[in-house]
Order: C-alpha cells, then structure tokens, then sequence
C-alpha cells in the first residue's frame, strides 16, 4: 500500500472577514469565513472532493476581575457534512503574578474524508467504498498552566477529548488485501499531558520536555468490532 502514499494532492483555502466592538470590560467579534478544501488522489478517485463551506461565527471576551470569560460560537454550511453549529468557552484565571491557568472546553466536527492516519500511511491504492459515512463529531477539554518556577519558564498543558464516530479502516470480504472506510461503533477517547521548561543561561536555552497521551478506540473488521 505504501507506494501511493504521495499519489495525493491537497489544497485548502481560507477567507476571513471580521468586524470588531469594543466596550469598557469586553470585546466582542463578527465574522464570517470561507473554506476551500480539494483532494485528489491519482489511484483512486473515489474519495475526490472539492468542498466551499461558508461559515459564520461570534465571539466576545469579557474581563471579570482578575479572570478573563470568553465564549464563541460558529456554524458551518458544509456540503458534505451539513449545518454543523460548534461552541467553545474559556476561562483565564490570574492567580499570582507571573502565572496564568487557562481552561476551556468545545464541541468540533470534521467532514467524513479518507485523509486519516491510517491512510496517511498506507495510501488509497486498497480502499474501497463503503456504506456513507458520518461526520466525526468532538467534545474536548484543556487546561494550559504556565509561569515562571525555579529561574525558568513553565508550561504545562493536560487535555482530553471523545470522539463519535470516528472513521477507521475495516477490513471487506470482497478482495483480499482491501479495506473500506467506516464509523466507529463506539465512542474514541484521547488524553494526555505535555510539559516544558525553559531557562536561559547567558545565550544558551535549555530545555527540558515531557509528553504523554493516552488513545482509547476501538478496531473494526468485516464482521465485528474488538476493543
């Protein structure tokens, strides 16, 4: 399968107009924004697409002592994937001078495409169409720490996210060697954390990092699905 893997051409595309109104203790943001994504790939062009999606979204952001609350919400028109609304709020707390603590939680989506990272990495030569697909839809959380401890500069990032309907390869009976493309019974849960540190000695940086994540799914075959 690896010999199609730059068989794939990509193209994205991005237009973003705003409008901004400021008051005493907020800010508040219009928007509305355009998309172009074009894939095709030379050895299958089964999953060839070409999507406009226009979108519009709002976003305010409002100081509230020594925290700062802000909150949006977009909706897309994608062709494929339909009227698709998603939210994020925030929350950025100052607790001491030189720190700051950040959590916020959203919802996302992403259109059902064969650009996954199985495929990345195997290529389309072997894929065949399946029954329609869903669109993959997210609930994430974050929460960012970062400040100055021990003469350096902190930071420390913890995050999680489910995932429904996530698009994995599963194997067909109708050629050996092939695989389609489908949804995901149940719901895929990814977590972890990322550290660093940086200090400064003179002109030199040293840095020191840590990463850990954690992915919960499941794997599907022609007839039934194992953890």
């Amino acid at each position: 399968w690896s010999s199609d893997v730059c068989s794939s051409d990509l193209s994205t595309g991005f237009l973003e107009v705003t409008r901004s109104f400021s008051f005493t203790k907020a800010t508040t943001v219009l928007g509305g924004a355009v998309q172009l994504d074009d894939f095709s790939n030379q050895l299958n062009g089964a999953f060839d697409h070409q999507w406009v999606t226009p979108a519009l979204f709002v976003t305010s952001e409002r100081d509230i002592g020594s925290f700062t609350l802000s909150a949006s919400v977009r909706g897309d028109a994608h062709p494929e994937a339909g009227t698709q609304l998603t939210e994020r709020v925030a929350l950025l707390a100052r607790p001491v001078s030189g720190w700051t603590v950040r959590g916020s939680v959203g919802t996302g989506f992403a259109a059902p495409a064969a650009t996954t990272e199985e495929t990345e990495a195997t290529g389309l030569r072997a894929i065949v169409p399946g029954r329609p697909l869903s669109p993959e839809k997210s609930v994430a959380a974050m929460l960012d720490i970062n400040g100055a401890i021990a003469g350096g500069e902190f930071l420390l990032t913890a995050y999680g996210s489910s995932i429904s309907h996530a698009i994995q390869l599963a194997d067909t009976l109708t050629a050996a060697g092939s695989a389609t493309l489908r949804n995901a019974a149940t719901t895929t849960h990814i977590g972890g954390v990322e550290a660093a540190a940086v200090w400064r000695i003179g002109i030199a940086k040293v840095i020191a990092t840590y990463g850990y994540s954690d992915r919960k799914s499941t794997r599907l075959n022609s007839s039934h699905t194992d953890i």
